[in-house]
């Protein structure tokens, strides 16, 4: 991906939400996995208090993870902003993730996800270890192969195309 693009392309997770990123931006290292897989497929990854300094311009995919205190009006407004420009956000939560009115407002009025804390995804035959809250999903297929030279397809590539048989198990999921 490097060589088939003049400047690497650009990751950015917020912080200022109580994710997993300290005051300073540090990441903490229960996002070291996703943080490397991003640098693996040729991401920069950077961290930003979107509230206080924006989206960096560069920022091609931006990632609020497992955010426990709500988004103001003026960053979801930055986010619609964002994907309007064709480019891609992320969000990641659990059954730990409060109601975040805002967020979840911003997901539903703009692209009409949402998703329910409250209701915990749990699967006794597709589980770990009999722990039906810790679910294992079936590798998903990679797509168009048309797409080969996105970003998204090559990050894709980078998580699926792992030496063995590598699951996705996804512990806490909720409803969408």
């Amino acid at each position: 991906l490097r060589a088939s693009v003049s400047s690497q392309p650009v990751v950015t997770l917020t912080y200022g939400h109580g994710e997993p990123v300290d005051a300073d931006g540090k990441v903490k290292p229960q996002l070291s996995g996703l943080v490397s897989t991003f640098e693996e497929a040729g991401f920069e990854v950077k961290t930003s208090d979107i509230g206080r300094e924006g989206i960096d311009p560069e920022t091609k995919i931006l990632i609020t993870y497992a955010p426990n205190s709500d988004l103001s009006e003026k960053e979801t407004d930055a986010v619609t902003a964002f994907v309007a420009q064709n480019k891609s956000y992320m969000v990641f939560v659990d059954s730990s993730t409060p109601a975040l009115p805002n967020l979840q407002g911003c997901l539903k009025d703009n692209w009409g996800v949402n998703y329910k804390s409250e209701n915990r995804v749990t699967d006794g035959v597709h589980s770990l270890n009999n722990e039906s809250a810790t679910v294992i999903a079936k590798k998903p297929v990679l797509g168009n192969t048309t797409e080969e030279n996105s970003a998204a397809y090559q990050l894709r590539k980078t998580v699926f195309d792992f030496e063995g048989a590598i699951n996705t198990v996804f512990p806490n999921s909720v409803e969408l």
